[in-house]
C-alpha cells in the first residue's frame, strides 16, 4: 500500500511537466495562428496597396502625356497668336500708310486741278484778245503797232501762248488722270487691306479664346497630376508601414 502511494506520487510529478508543456505549445500554436493571420491580412493589404501604386503610377503617366501635349498647344497657340498680332499690326500700319499715299493723291489732284484751271484762264485770257484782234481789220492792228516786225511778234506771240498752255493742260489732264487711277488702286487696296485686318481680328479673338481654354485645361490637369503624385506618395507610405509591420 505504502509502495503504490510512492509511485503514485512520483508519476504525478512527472505528468505535471508534460500537462505545462501541453499547454504551453497550444498557446504558442494560437498566436502563431494569429500572427501568420495578422501576416497574411498585411500581404493582402499589400498587394491591394502595390496594385494601386501600379494605377496611381499609369495614371501619372497618362497624366503627364496630356499635361505635355497640351502644353505644346498652348505653347503653339501662344506663337500662332504673337504671328496674328505681329500681322496685325503690319496690315494697321499699311493701312495708315495707304491712308497718308491716298492723302497725297487727293492733293495732287487738287493742285492738278487748279494748274488746268489757271491755265485754261490764260488760255481764255489769249483767246479774248484773239477775238478782238478778229473784230479789228489787219489794217487797224498794223496801225497800232510802230513797225511790221512788232505785228507780226504780236500775233506769233500769242499763238505760241496758246499752244504752251494748250500742251501743259494736256500734260496736266493726262497727269490728272494718272493720280486718279492710283487713287483709285489706293483706296482698292486700303479696302482690302481692311478686310485682312478684320480676318486677323476674327482669327485673334478665336486663338484668344483658345489659349484660354487650353490654359485653363492644362492648370487642371496640373492639379490632377499633382493629386495623383500626393495619392501615390501616400500609398508608398502605407506599404512601407505594413513592410515594416510585417
Amino acid at each position: 500500500m505504502y509502495t503504490r502511494s510512492i509511485v503514485a506520487f512520483i508519476i504525478g510529478i512527472l505528468c505535471i511537466p508534460i500537462i505545462s508543456m501541453g499547454t504551453d505549445f497550444a498557446i504558442a500554436q494560437t498566436e502563431i495562428q494569429k500572427l501568420q493571420g495578422a501576416i497574411t491580412d498585411k500581404n493582402d493589404r499589400l498587394s491591394s496597396i502595390e496594385a494601386e501604386i501600379l494605377e496611381y503610377e499609369a495614371a501619372l503617366q497618362e497624366v503627364g502625356a496630356e499635361k505635355s501635349t497640351l502644353q505644346g498647344t498652348v505653347n503653339r497657340l501662344s506663337l500662332e497668336r504673337k504671328k496674328v498680332l505681329a500681322d496685325l499690326n503690319y496690315t494697321d500700319n499699311k493701312i495708315n500708310s495707304t491712308d497718308l499715299e491716298i492723302n497725297k493723291i487727293t492733293i495732287g489732284i487738287y493742285t492738278t486741278e487748279s494748274d488746268i484751271v489757271q491755265n485754261e484762264d490764260a488760255i481764255k485770257a489769249i483767246l479774248r484778245k484773239y477775238d478782238r484782234a478778229d473784230q479789228e481789220t489787219l489794217i487797224e492792228v498794223f496801225l497800232r503797232q510802230d513797225t511790221m516786225s512788232e505785228f507780226w511778234n504780236e500775233f506769233t506771240e500769242l499763238e505760241q501762248v496758246r499752244d504752251t498752255m494748250s500742251e501743259r493742260i494736256t500734260l496736266l489732264n493726262e497727269s490728272k488722270k494718272t493720280l486718279e487711277t492710283k487713287k483709285e488702286q489706293n483706296t482698292s487696296q486700303r479696302s482690302s487691306l481692311v478686310t485682312l485686318k478684320d480676318q486677323y481680328d476674327d482669327q485673334q479673338s478665336i486663338l484668344a479664346g483658345n489659349q484660354a481654354s487650353k490654359a485653363e485645361l492644362l492648370s487642371v490637369t496640373k492639379n490632377e497630376e499633382a493629386t495623383f503624385q500626393t495619392l501615390l506618395q501616400t500609398k508608398k507610405e502605407a506599404r512601407d508601414q505594413l513592410v515594416a509591420e510585417v
